[in-house]
């Protein structure tokens, strides 16, 4: 409730850190995590319930396919054997949400409690290669920290961004707000490209628009000319004066204006591609089905059907390893 209210124009998903399912309280008595969304999209999020205090999710309908987002608190390293299994254990946990919710691009931020180096290093990397994701922030930044005690004599890089290759293709700026005063933490701020039509007020519906997959082996020599011709027109009308400005001065720029600039530019340019091969490229389309509402790598009529027995074998014995979690654990301390 209190989350919804931090801004008018924001819902928000989020749990507290603090697990009050029990009367000892455990985790620490401020913060959590939380997902906040703006209401002109909420039609394309749905909130996906993990049953875990360390792990907040959504799903987001985008211009790629489904994405799902989960905010992660992993556990702290206490040098004990209790903590790697806790953080072996929500491993676990958020690989059966991305098989769950079978999704082909996601992305996994917050707090890996975690650094290049650390006793669960090993761990985060297998959480890496099983879901084949990159870790963007270590990919783009360097020298960087998140945590750091009052001098800043005491520094560590423990808060990451994971997502698929698509995903971190179209990402445009990415840096640690280190201006931002929150505690012993530093802020990791990230920003996708083109994640919804170009139109951000545009009602898109995903669920009935169908697939519309362009068929350029179809154009002949004219209609191409006819399409070189129209981008280059509105390739044209998008040019920004004050960067050719700047670039014909065959000096250094140092005009920190522009780097948004350069930001509205790519985005314009992109729009420019798309409307001209929606303008000239003949498409054909289909509804969407369960199925086919993204493309999965590899997927043919061959596999098909044994995907679909293996998945739902794999979920009767999620199903029975949840119920039957307290049961197991005992019978592993046994055989220990």
């Amino acid at each position: 409730m209190l989350l919804s209210g931090v801004h008018a124009d924001f819902l928000s998903n989020g749990s507290s850190a603090m697990d009050v399912s029990n009367k000892i309280l455990v985790g620490r008595p401020y913060g959590g995590k939380a997902i906040l969304y703006r209401k002109s999209i909420a039609d394309h999020i749905s909130v996906v319930p993990t049953n875990d205090r360390r792990l907040t999710a959504v799903k987001m309908q985008t211009r790629h396919g489904p994405v799902l987002i989960i905010n992660v608190y992993m556990p702290t390293d206490y040098h004990d054997d209790d903590s790697l299994d806790q953080y072996m254990e929500t491993c676990g946990r958020i690989n059966a949400l991305i098989t769950d919710y079978d999704v082909v691009e996601v992305i996994i931020l917050g707090d890996f409690n975690c650094s290049s180096g650390s006793r669960m290093y090993d761990n985060f990397r297998d959480l890496m290669r099983s879901n084949k994701l990159v870790c963007s922030d270590m990919n783009i930044l360097t020298d960087a920290f998140t945590s750091c005690n009052s001098d800043k004599s005491c520094v560590s890089w423990i808060y990451h961004i994971l997502c698929t290759n698509l995903l971190n293709s179209v990402i445009y700026d990415l840096q640690v707000l280190y201006d931002y005063m929150l505690s012993d933490y530093k802020p990791l701020s990230v920003r996708f490209s083109q994640l919804f039509p170009c139109d951000s007020h545009e009602q898109y519906d995903y669920e009935n628009a169908g697939i519309a997959q362009h068929c350029w082996d179809k154009l002949d020599d004219l209609t191409r000319l006819h399409y070189a011709a129209y981008i280059d027109q509105l390739l044209q009308k998008v040019l920004p004066v004050e960067l050719l400005e700047c670039l014909a001065s065959d000096g250094r720029c140092d005009n920190c204006n522009h780097h948004q600039i350069i930001i509205d530019y790519y985005n314009e340019v992109l729009c420019c591609v798309e409307t001209a091969v929606n303008t000239y490229v003949p498409s054909k389309h289909s509804r969407p089905t369960s199925e086919d509402v993204y493309n999965v790598p590899g997927w043919n009529e061959y596999v098909r059907e044994k995907h679909s027995e293996a998945r739902s074998t794999f979920k009767l014995a999620l199903r029975y390893c949840r119920q039957n979690e307290l049961q197991m654990r005992l019978m592993h301390v046994q055989l220990i």
